[in-house]
């Protein structure tokens, strides 16, 4: 809770010091139809000091967006490095995660340089992780895969700091249903250990507007 105040605190610094900066913007300004930009959230817990597992920041670390359309993307892969486990098993992890949201967004400017926004997106996921475990007598694979689909919708708040650039943060709730697969195969007990697990599942998740986004138009 404490971290959350703090990026609240930094950000709300930030927006009231490049009011001042930029308080002789011209007041005609070009209408931009694209929008690209970076999630910076990572980078201000990290120049802050805080603690990552606190504060946990979205998958999406670019979004894209023209006009009314948006789009957002994240990937994360781990390159499946060995290491020992507690009773000196050889054991090698690899993980792929692929985020993808397209929507729709509406903007109301409510001030000179806020704008409020908000507007709905179809989420989706897929998501890869094998452990693999060498021990003395068997090699042990273990496999999940899962992926899901479904909507969110969103509102949040954007900052303008020139004509061309701007930070946002927005809250969104998503609702979806996906499947799970589990599987385990063994190299030598494959009658005894080989299985093979199919489940369905749905949430819904409530993200409250902790992700910070440096947008740049054109």
């Amino acid at each position: 809770m404490k971290n959350a105040i703090l990026i609240i605190a930094l950000f709300g610094c930030f927006i009231l010091s490049s009011s001042f900066v930029y308080a002789q913007e011209e007041a005609s300004e070009k209408a931009y139809k694209t929008e690209v930009g970076l999630n910076v959230s990572n980078f201000v817990k990290s120049f802050l000091s805080l603690n990552t597992q606190t504060i946990q920041a979205s998958p999406y670390f670019v979004v894209v967006k023209h006009k009314s359309l948006r789009f957002h993307l994240g990937l994360q892969a781990n390159d499946g490095q060995n290491f020992f486990d507690d009773t000196n098993n050889i054991s090698n992890n690899r993980n792929i995660l692929f985020d993808f949201k397209a929507g729709f967004e509406r903007r109301e400017m409510v001030a000179k340089k806020w704008i409020f926004h908000y507007g709905l997106d179809l989420v989706g996921n897929y998501g890869y992780n094998r452990l693999t475990t060498i021990t003395a007598i068997d090699q042990i694979k273990n496999t999940t895969e899962a992926a899901y689909a479904g909507l969110s919708p969103f509102l949040g708040l954007q900052f303008k700091i020139n004509h061309r650039l701007k930070v946002l943060t927005e809250a969104n709730w998503v609702i979806a249903y996906g499947r799970s697969t589990e599987k385990t195969e063994s190299a030598v007990f494959a009658d005894d250990l080989n299985q093979t697990n199919i489940s369905n599942f749905a949430f819904t998740e409530l993200n409250p507007p902790i992700d910070l986004y440096l947008i740049f138009q054109f």
